[in-house]
């Protein structure tokens, strides 16, 4: 007969004996643990209660030796059940120095971590048991048991002031000695000049615009002048990677879509597409082609980051991702869920993340038609997790040259239309072409609103810069 071996749970008891003996031979040293070992870490009961009894004295602000662990265990009834007064005698006779609590403190948290790695296992091998039609659903299961083990365990964000001020040294040190500054430029002047030099890592940017106002074309510019300073993930929700490389070509190649959709193409052209495809060959992005959901998206950006030097990810768009969630819950929560995924995401790989958006109709139901906060489609939570709100906006999209110039001499019919939003922006010179980059909300900038300018080449399919440095003029292309 076959004898099973029994396999306990990872734990360590010397460990978790270890950080008892440091705090009674120290009581301060609880200071260095607190924020982040919990009771629950303890696999042994009676560890455990000892654990309890010193944070009971640390939140009531008493000191923590022998004497009034004693006493503590007795107020709750358990002395006896952690072995008594000859047990705290035997765990400071066991424990050399308190110097090295820490240390033991993330061993039992580790092994904490490892037994819970073991029922969040269970639970996903039972979601993959249950598992029905829709494998994305059951991957996006699979995903949240994950992110809710990662949330609950581990070290808080609880800084004392001193770590915080060594962690502030540390930082401005290496930021004051750097080559190049840690944003990523966009290509565009005064894009760069309203997020202070480029996109910071760590940063969700949420981009809104009307449908078919070019969203998708100025990701890709963006993200092509990026993959200059890293590698880009570029996740699509609508467009496959030969739609995607359709556009790209055709820029490149000086000539329509359709053109090099429909094939047959002359020697001239042929050689324009050959240089493209070595020109593309070299940039730095990645596609991740549709269909999209969060978990993907996260398991393609973790794979990334351990491979490449990933410094941007770019997500066209939110409306398209796969939205999970009970058939109760509304949309707007389910959109926010998302948002808030990726601006964890954005922080836990230290990346820039941007999401294109659409916004709600309220725009075509009113005469001033340059977008705002109120505009976002669904969910108020969009704004609220975005660290910048930004809005795209064409005027020449919404009206003719010829209502421009029979609106622009009334002040009272510019106002209307926001058109004098702010002074000094445009000229009555119809503004065909020119394309609004509108801050509207940052965690990182006092002013509530600010406006730029691109320019949009019609004939080379792409955004470019203005001519002119300042922001309050128009002018031709570079």
């Amino acid at each position: 007969m076959v004898k099973m071996e029994v396999r306990l749970p990872p734990n360590d008891d010397e460990a978790e004996e270890a950080v008892i003996g440091s705090l009674l031979i120290n009581g301060d040293s609880i200071e260095q643990v607190a924020n982040f070992l919990k009771p629950s870490d303890f696999y042994y009961e009676a560890n455990r209660w000892l654990y309890e009894a010193a944070l009971a004295l640390y939140h009531r602000r008493e000191g923590i030796n022998q004497v009034t662990m004693a006493q503590e265990l007795t107020r709750v009834d358990r002395l006896e059940a952690c072995g008594g007064t000859a047990k705290l005698s035997y765990l400071i006779s066991q424990c050399p120095t308190s110097l090295d609590i820490e240390h033991y403190a993330n061993i039992v948290t580790r092994l904490s971590t490892a037994r819970q790695l073991i029922i969040a296992g269970d639970r996903i091998t039972a979601i993959g048991y249950e598992s029905g039609p829709d494998a994305s659903a059951s991957l996006e299961k699979a995903e949240l048991v994950l992110t809710s083990l990662r949330k609950t365990n581990g070290k808080t964000d609880l800084i004392t002031p001193h770590d915080r001020a060594d962690k502030m040294m540390e930082r401005y040190n290496n930021l004051r000695n750097l080559d190049t500054s840690p944003s990523i430029p966009t290509g565009f002047r005064n894009l760069d000049a309203i997020f202070g030099g480029g996109q910071m890592p760590g940063e969700l940017y949420v981009w809104n615009a009307h449908s078919k106002l070019g969203k998708t074309t100025l990701a890709q510019d963006i993200a092509i002048n990026q993959s200059q300073h890293g590698d880009i993930l570029f996740c699509s929700g609508e467009m496959t990677d030969d739609a995607l490389g359709d556009k790209e070509i055709a820029k490149i190649a000086g000539c329509s879509v359709i053109q090099i959709r429909t094939g047959q193409y002359d020697d001239k052209l042929w050689e324009k597409i050959l240089d493209g495809i070595g020109s593309i060959s070299e940039r730095k992005i990645f596609i991740l082609a549709p269909p999209l959901n969060i978990a993907r998206i996260r398991q393609t950006a973790y794979t990334m980051a351990s491979k490449y030097n990933l410094k941007v990810i770019w997500i066209d768009y939110l409306q398209k991702i796969e939205l999970f969630g009970t058939k109760d819950e509304q949309v707007y929560r389910k959109l926010g869920n998302i948002t808030a995924d990726l601006s964890l995401l954005a922080k836990e790989l230290k990346v820039s993340v941007n999401i294109l958006s659409q916004v709600n109709g309220k725009i075509d139901e009113r005469d001033n038609k340059r977008p705002d906060i109120g505009d976002v489609y669904e969910s108020n939570k969009i704004t609220h997790d975005a660290d910048w709100n930004l809005f795209i906006h064409r005027f020449d999209k919404y009206y003719t040259k010829e209502e421009w110039e029979a609106y622009w001499p009334n002040l009272r019919d510019r106002a209307k239309r926001g058109w004098d939003i702010p002074k000094g922006l445009y000229s009555s010179t119809f503004p065909k072409n020119i394309t609004e980059i509108i801050l509207d909300g940052s965690r990182f900038s006092t002013d509530s609103r600010k406006i730029c300018q691109i320019v949009w080449n019609e004939s080379m399919q792409s955004y470019q810069n203005m001519y002119h440095e300042s922001e309050g003029q128009q002018g031709s292309l570079d």
